[in-house]
């Protein structure tokens, strides 16, 4: 119950551009053990942030610059945080306590 909740949660709270990050979240159970996983390489990107908005990033205000599929030339900061993954953890974690009390 606790890793369908986890998948659940997770699932709902991935933030959907092509949908393909959760529709990446699966769970594999099996007798008293159970997986929950991001597919997706690009999770922990989206769970923590990157460039100068990253956890722990020591990148605090340069941007980087890159050359797009259509030939011109941009300038980013990161993306911001959407974090998905340890939220769900963390109401998985309280279902599962409350349930052994």
């Amino acid at each position: 119950e606790t890793a369908m909740l986890l998948n659940t949660e997770a699932s709902s709270r991935a933030p959907i551009d092509e949908g393909n990050l959760k529709n990446s979240i699966q769970s594999e159970i099996g007798g008293l053990e159970a997986t929950v996983m991001v597919g997706a390489f690009y999770g922990v990107y989206v769970e923590y942030g990157t460039g100068i908005y990253a956890s722990n990033s020591r990148a605090k205000k340069i941007p980087w610059t890159y050359k797009g599929a259509d030939g011109k030339w941009y300038t980013t900061y990161g993306m911001r945080a959407q974090p998905f993954w340890f939220p769900s953890i963390d109401v998985a974690r309280k279902y599962f306590k409350n349930y052994f009390s």
